[in-house]
Formats: structure tokens, C-alpha cells, sequence
């Protein structure tokens, strides 16, 4: 089994084992009055470039299997290069209720490209899902730096936020 595979299977797993249930519920609802909130996210779906189709079917249907039988809520996160014809896949997690969100189209990290590719790249990745959040009338528009890295240079940083904050892109 393919490393990647084996670690989604964990995650799946964990899911599975944290239902809510009988007196769980009663102390979820003590501790809920002043817990935080979190958000449970995935990214660079529908799965990396390493997989074949079948493959990207079985994770996709995995997770949003254990994320329905426990009643969760995500958000995914794509990489428009990765998702050839796996439009099908992006629509499953909308229709469940899931939000979807975008990286770079190419996904590259922020560190390793020029800024002006960058922010064409994040033009390229936002509208290759405009279509499905829109058919399914998702109403915010979400992005998420590859990595999680937002730059190194304050510059850079700063000109990718002024392109989010124009695009009205959370």
C-alpha cells in the first residue's frame, strides 16, 4: 500500500472512532458553552498527481464517508492542476455541504515562483472552480497558501494579500 494511502486510512479511521454518541453528547454539551471552534480541512484535492483515478475515487469516498457518518462538516482545498477529470469528486463534496476552497492552480509554493506568476496561477486555480461553487451556490470564496507559507518577504506577502483582499477572497 502506497505510504500516502496507508496515512489517509489512519485519518479515516480516527474519524470512525470519535462518534458523538449517549453520554459523549451529554459532556459535548458541557464543554461546548466555552470550547473554540476548528475546522477540520483537506487539502490539495481531489488527491495528489501520485494516484491513478480509481485510487482518487476510493480517498475521496472514504473521507466523505466518515465525515457524513459523523456528521462533519470540511473544507477542501484544490489544486486545478490535479484534477484532470475528477470534476465528479469536487462536486460529491459540495453536495454534501462541504466548502470548497483553491490553491495556485499549479500549486506551487509561494517561495519558490515569482509573485506576478503567482497571483496569475491563484487567478487560474480560482476560476478553474468557479463553475462547481457557483453551481452549488457556495457563497464565500476561500484560498490557501501552498505549504501554508505566505511568503518570505514582506512584499510578497503583501501583494498577494492586496490580491485577495480585491478579489474579496477569504
Amino acid at each position: 500500500m502506497k505510504k500516502g494511502l496507508l496515512i489517509l486510512s489512519l485519518i479515516i479511521t480516527l474519524l470512525m472512532l470519535c462518534p458523538v454518541s449517549g453520554s459523549m453528547a451529554e459532556e459535548k454539551k458541557e464543554w461546548k458553552k466555552s470550547a473554540g471552534k476548528i475546522c477540520l480541512t483537506f487539502d490539495n484535492l481531489p488527491a495528489e498527481r501520485i494516484y491513478d483515478r480509481q485510487e482518487r475515487k476510493w480517498i475521496n469516498n472514504q473521507i466523505l464517508k466518515a465525515l457524513k457518518k459523523n456528521k462533519v462538516q470540511a473544507a477542501g482545498f484544490v489544486i486545478g492542476d490535479n484534477i484532470e477529470s475528477d470534476w465528479g469528486l469536487i462536486d460529491k463534496w459540495l453536495e454534501d455541504g462541504h466548502v470548497i476552497g483553491f490553491h495556485p492552480y499549479s500549486g506551487q509554493d509561494v517561495n519558490e515562483v515569482p509573485t506576478g506568476f503567482l497571483v496569475d496561477d491563484m487567478v487560474k486555480g480560482m476560476e478553474a472552480l468557479e463553475n462547481a461553487v457557483a453551481g452549488h451556490r457556495q457563497v464565500g470564496r476561500y484560498f490557501r497558501y501552498p505549504l501554508l507559507r505566505y511568503g518570505k518577504k514582506p512584499e510578497i506577502r503583501k501583494q498577494i494579500e492586496d490580491f485577495l483582499v480585491h478579489e474579496n477572497i477569504t
